[in-house]
């Protein structure tokens, strides 16, 4: 059986069943403390956790069943490369899945189309601009806006919801 490419983080995965549905944070002062519950469907696997502190991102199981399950998962999933990856990036990539899905239904709700950009550093920021999925000269103007409102922006997509898919609209030169 193929590997599913999440569509937010570019995770593939043995099945996209598998899914963070909860996610509780706190500032501890040195970062975000965050657990994020891991569901199959509806049955609970557990939940990955970072204490914020610079720590890793791990997976902690509900019961052994749970344990097992993610451990499987996690072996089988790979990087956008291909590569094996461990519980962190499966965990941060979950996480971006759930909040980034989040992000687009806002937007979608409002009648307008989620944007993000990304810095040199190749890390994700989602803009707070939102483009009219009703006027294509709106997207030369927003990757003008992009140019000159977020300068640490080097490139910049949006979510074409019909495709289900990013679209580059702005790279900086």
């Amino acid at each position: 059986m193929g590997l599913v490419t999440l569509p937010h983080s570019g995770l593939q995965v043995p099945t996209a069943r598998l899914r963070i549905t909860r996610i509780d944070e706190v500032d501890v002062g040195t970062g975000i403390a965050w657990s994020g519950t891991v569901r199959e469907g509806r049955t609970e696997l557990g939940a990955f956790t970072n204490e914020g502190r610079g720590g890793p991102t791990l997976f902690r199981g509900a019961d052994a069943a749970g344990e097992r399950r993610m451990r499987e998962f996690i072996a089988a999933c790979r990087d956008r490369d291909g590569r094996p990856v461990d519980d962190e990036a499966v965990g941060d990539a979950l996480a971006e899945e759930r909040d980034t899905a989040r992000i687009i239904a806002a937007a979608t709700r409002r009648g307008r189309l989620a944007v993000r950009g990304y810095d040199r550093n190749d890390i994700p920021v989602y803009l707070h601009t939102e483009a009219d999925p009703g006027r294509p000269e709106s997207l030369r103007a927003l990757a003008a806006d992009i140019a000159q409102d977020y300068p640490h922006v080097v490139r910049a997509e949006l979510w074409d919801t019909e495709r289900r898919t990013w679209a580059e609209i702005y790279r900086a030169d």
